[in-house]
């Protein structure tokens, strides 16, 4: 599972995974949840309608929502050997996830310093991402980052992280720092050999 700051690299990291493994994984992404349900109310995927939309569905459902539609989605695909999760958000989530599979779940944030983050979302011009300066990108990112039991809270769910990766360098560097957390997956898992 993948938590972390908004623009920090998250699906960077899951790409670098899914490539060292090939056919064995599959991605899921709660963003994506969140869109399918924004879209069947009738709403434009504007990132904003998109953070109402889940916290209302926390509210509605339980925190751990989305973490449960996840599941769902995973026991569906017992074919693949590797879930990759992106945009795990609350508490709730994180918790479901980690109760549903036990030691075979990690959580992995990833971090940029904010500056650099900006930069990237006005660089990739996604669906959904106006930000127009960097005082409304901050603006947007504190309402993510921390919330009730029912909101997402991304700073709380960080500190769950099983490993932390600071992505402010060259896509070589983190490459190589989302290698070195996979050897150590890898360790703690009883693998005797290296896949890279």
């Amino acid at each position: 599972g993948f938590t972390g700051t908004f623009a920090a690299g998250k699906d960077t990291a899951i790409s670098i995974i899914a490539s060292k493994f090939k056919n064995k994984t599959m991605e899921i992404s709660t963003s994506d949840l969140v869109r399918e349900e924004t879209a069947k109310r009738g709403l434009s995927l504007e990132r904003e309608n998109l953070r109402l939309v889940s916290n209302d569905m926390r509210l509605r459902f339980g925190s751990g929502i989305f973490g449960e539609m996840t599941v769902q989605r995973i026991k569906q695909h017992s074919e693949k050997d590797i879930f990759l999760v992106s945009g795990i958000r609350s508490i709730g989530e994180a918790e479901t996830m980690r109760k549903a599979f036990s030691k075979n779940f990690v959580l992995i944030a990833v971090d940029a310093p904010i500056e650099m983050r900006y930069q990237r979302i006005k660089a990739r011009a996604r669906a959904g991402e106006h930000v127009k300066s960097f005082e409304e990108f901050k603006a947007s990112e504190e309402k993510e980052l921390k919330g009730e039991a029912h909101s997402q809270n991304i700073a709380a769910v960080m500190k769950m992280a099983d490993y932390t990766i600071q992505n402010s360098g060259s896509q070589q560097q983190l490459e190589e720092k989302v290698e070195e957390v996979l050897k150590k997956i890898m360790k703690k898992a009883g693998f005797t050999h290296s896949v890279f």
